[in-house]
């Protein structure tokens, strides 16, 4: 791992930098996947992903966070930061730093708002959240192009607020109040938000703030719980004119699950408009470059397996993404060419899927090529869990999973030998060998 400085300039009596204590981070059961951020952010130049992934910590409340730059073509990558918890990433305009929220190990109330430029984490700023809103901390901090603006969620006694950092002043400006999650139009002249409303703040509204004075407005009220707003901002069409986001459905879900479904809302007349079936669970949209489509993941019910569907913007029936089953989408690269996925990775070999994003799945949505890009040990073990956990019935299958995950054993020690001593290694290559065996199965 590079040798990375951190550098705190969250202390002291500089002009203008508010100094509000600690936050509070949210139960791991309510952030999916154990408080591990679903996003990715393409550099630029399209090359390259930032991404958080697990590392180690496996079975233990001790789960760590490591903030890591994925080179697309090979899989290489390189180590920015470790730390028990952080929210994703988002690059710079000019692709030359990240920003990123980042907890306190030593108070798990307090967060920073952090600048990597290469080289060096820089703590800027540091404040307090507390309850369910904590949720919107794992959205990207958004920069803008001037170099010097960031956009967050912050807090004031504790309550989310739509914040804009004046980072070479070291000054903060109340944007909305509440507010949070903070989502940058395509010309950089709105700002879309989820603002908690109610008195305990447990739902929340679409809202767009206009940064060149002109106020903000609510596009879509009473959106959904705060509980079930994934941890991802709402989405800019790429010509500006309209906002997907994650909303509650008006139909009753199957086997009792959240009735999810993915919101198009048009940026400046508000109002709402369904683009997934209704009947399945929908989260986490993606646009198509050319505006023309959105990628998204749907679950049928309780205890199914999450999948990519594709859908026109204007509307009507999705279309499953070969190569994109047991993922979400999470990015796609500039070129539009490369849709970037967070898998379910982890699984029981006796049974059943946890929502665990191991690892990052590369795909081109128009050919179905994918690739998994390994980054951890742990992430080939996820993988390997999830082939046993996904076998069924047929001894054949039953058979080809056992090898496939062997296979994944076995390119795990040779990049990592070390990866050998973990007791989930020695459990998985168990029920690989009983799975692999002639007429292997439950």
């Amino acid at each position: 791992m590079p040798h990375v400085l951190v550098a705190d300039e969250s202390s002291g009596a500089a002009p203008g930098v508010r100094r509000v204590g600690a936050a509070s981070l949210l139960a791991a059961a309510a952030l999916l996947s154990s408080c591990l951020p679903l996003g990715v952010s393409f550099h630029p130049d399209g090359k390259r992903v930032a991404l958080v992934a697990a590392r180690g910590g496996e079975g233990e409340e001790k789960v760590s966070a490591e903030l890591r730059v994925v080179a697309i073509e090979d899989g290489s990558s390189t180590a920015v930061l470790a730390a028990k918890t952080m929210g994703p990433p988002c690059w710079t305009a000019d692709g030359k730093g990240l920003h990123f929220l980042l907890a306190d190990e030593g108070d798990e109330d307090a967060w920073y708002l952090c600048a990597w430029d290469g080289t060096t984490v820089r703590k800027r700023a540091r404040f307090t959240l507390r309850g369910e809103a904590t949720i919107l901390l794992f959205m990207a901090p958004v920069p803008a192009a001037d170099g010097r603006t960031v956009f967050t969620t912050d807090a004031v006694n504790g309550r989310p607020v739509l914040a804009r950092w004046d980072l070479d002043e070291a000054s903060m400006r109340v944007l909305a109040d509440p507010g949070g999650g903070p989502s940058l139009s395509p010309r950089g002249d709105l700002l879309a938000y989820f603002a908690p409303r109610g008195d305990g703040g447990e739902r929340v509204d679409l809202c767009v703030v206009d940064l060149e004075g002109e106020g903000s407005r609510v596009l879509v009220t009473d959106l959904c719980e705060l509980k079930d707003l994934p941890p991802v901002p709402p989405a800019w069409s790429p010509d500006g004119t309209r906002i997907a986001v994650t909303g509650e459905g008006y139909w009753k879900a199957k086997g009792g699950g959240d009735p999810l479904e993915i919101v198009v809302s048009d940026a400046t007349r508000g109002g709402r408009r369904r683009v997934s079936a209704e009947g399945e669970a929908s989260q986490v949209p993606v646009w198509s470059r050319d505006g023309k489509a959105l990628y998204y993941t749907a679950e049928t019910g309780p205890g199914s397996s999450p999948r990519v569907l594709r859908v026109l913007a204007e509307g009507g029936p999705p279309a499953a993404v070969p190569g994109g089953e047991h993922a979400f989408a999470v990015g796609i690269a500039p070129d539009g060419k490369t849709l970037a996925l967070r898998t379910t990775g982890r699984a029981n070999p006796e049974g059943g899927e946890q929502l665990e994003h191991g690892f990052l799945r590369l795909l081109d949505p128009a050919t179905g090529e994918a690739r998994d890009v390994m980054i951890l040990d742990r992430e080939y073990r996820d993988l390997a869990a999830a082939l046993l956990g996904r076998a069924g019935e047929d001894p054949a299958a039953n058979v080809a999973a056992g090898k496939a995950a062997l296979a994944v054993l076995d390119r795990m020690e040779k990049r990592f030998p070390e990866s050998a001593k973990n007791p989930r290694t020695a459990a998985l290559r168990a029920a690989a060998a009983a799975f692999g065996a002639p007429g292997g199965g439950r």
